[in-house]
């Protein structure tokens, strides 16, 4: 919290110490039908330890545990914290010089297919059709946030539906809406 947290005033951000969610918090959901997915695992979701809404979904998943997936989603936030964060990301005001200049050079990165298309991925960062940014979450919350340099915008997107019907990843579908990717 100190060296971090702290540092950059992300004041509304924590990484809990108990499975409780901290208040206030909007529910998480689910589909049964994906729960045994690897974002899944990943939090400890189970069809027998969500509680399910409706017969077909979703499931309410908000009690899951937010400690169990680690630096993968344990950190709750908040729209404007994570905007002040990929300001920070962008700028590496916490990092040295050569280490920010060696994260940002995404040439050397690894090139998959993400939610939003195809991405790199470098030190940390991502960067999608042109946009640089970072995303994460665990079954039942999802966010993204990236920068377009050229135009100085930061989009920020959080959803509390992970997965979505059939698998998808509703955060990744409203960036790539939003920038048309």
């Amino acid at each position: 919290r100190t060296g971090i947290l702290d540092e950059v005033g992300l004041e509304h951000t924590s990484v809990p110490e108990t499975s409780t969610i901290p208040d206030p918090s909007p529910r998480g959901y689910a589909f049964p039908s994906d729960l045994t997915g690897p974002e899944s695992t990943l939090a400890g979701a189970t069809p027998e330890s969500a509680q399910p809404i409706a017969p077909d979904g979703p499931f309410d998943l908000t009690e899951i545990n937010p400690s169990i997936p680690g630096p993968a989603g344990s950190m709750i936030s908040t729209l404007t914290d994570l905007h002040t964060w990929m300001s920070v990301l962008r700028e590496g005001s916490l990092l040295s010089p050569d280490l920010q200049k060696e994260r940002l050079d995404l040439a050397k990165g690894i090139r998959v297919q993400g939610a939003v298309g195809e991405m790199t991925y470098g030190l940390g960062i991502t960067e999608v059709d042109g946009m640089i940014g970072h995303g994460g979450g665990l079954s039942g919350f999802r966010a993204t946030m990236y920068h377009a340099p050229d135009t100085e915008t930061t989009i920020v997107t959080m959803t509390n539906v992970l997965p979505a019907r059939g698998g998808s990843d509703p955060a990744g579908v409203l960036m790539g809406t939003i920038t048309g990717a």
